[in-house]
């Protein structure tokens, strides 16, 4: 079950002026309180798919997961009006033959309210048993209930969104969706080249390449406003895996 999450969403239904956020039944997503949601951004280069900032930590131990965790995007406009993606609706399962005439009576009354709205769910958050530390990457588009792709992968128990050391690379795939783990087409149309287009290569950029980006900016920034070390300073990069300049 993930302990991390990433989220992508491919949404064209959004004017200048809107911002699209996701909002679900975790604390982390706001509790579907919108004024709470997460919400994703995205550029001239990048539209129409919108990306978190940095991973979400939705768990300190996979043992304390929820069953599972639901979520919808929304939009929403400069005044504080949202639209809800629409994925549906389910209703009441029927019970079977054997319930009492009491129940089946008292479900086929209910069956007309007790349809509920369509939403999102993460896969895997159901397996609490299972004591391992993952991180989850999903892609979306909006409005539409099915994942594009998406793939969870071991991590260090100490994985955190902002860690940027050797504890914040991505280990072995233990599930995934989609074509053989390679992007959507409409991933593959806006990244560039040298970055690949399989979805391990997303998920190694977004949780473990973007904190080493950040780290090694603020120090640089560090080195020349506080002229740290030029040794020290060399000694880092090397270990996340850059050069100073």
């Amino acid at each position: 079950m993930p302990v991390g999450l990433w989220l992508e969403c491919v949404c064209e239904s959004t004017d200048p002026g809107e911002e699209l956020l996701v909002v679900g039944s975790h604390a982390a997503l706001g509790n579907w309180q919108v004024e709470r949601g997460v919400a994703l951004t995205t550029s001239s280069a990048l539209f129409p798919r919108w990306t978190l900032s940095q991973p979400l930590r939705l768990a300190e131990e996979p043992s304390s997961m929820p069953p599972w965790i639901e979520y919808k995007y929304v939009v929403r406009d400069g005044r504080g009006g949202c639209r809800w993606e629409e994925l549906g609706t389910s209703d009441m399962p029927v019970f079977s033959s054997t319930s009492s005439a009491a129940t089946s009576n008292m479900i086929a009354a209910s069956r007309l309210s007790a349809t509920r709205p369509v939403n999102r769910r993460l896969p895997g958050c159901g397996l609490r048993f299972l004591p391992v530390h993952m991180v989850l990457l999903r892609l979306d588009r909006f409005a539409n209930q099915h994942a594009a792709a998406s793939a969870s992968y071991r991590v260090a128990p100490d994985w955190a969104p902002g860690v940027a050391g050797r504890g914040a690379a991505v280990g072995q795939r233990c599930s995934s969706t989609g074509e053989c783990g390679q992007l959507p087409p409409e991933w593959r149309c806006v990244r560039a080249p040298s970055r690949g287009d399989s979805v391990d290569a997303l998920a190694s950029r977004v949780f473990a390449q973007l904190p080493r980006d950040r780290l090694r900016g603020s120090l640089v920034q560090l080195a020349r406003d506080h002229h740290l070390p030029a040794a020290l300073l060399r000694r880092v990069m090397e270990y996340l895996g850059g050069t100073p300049p």
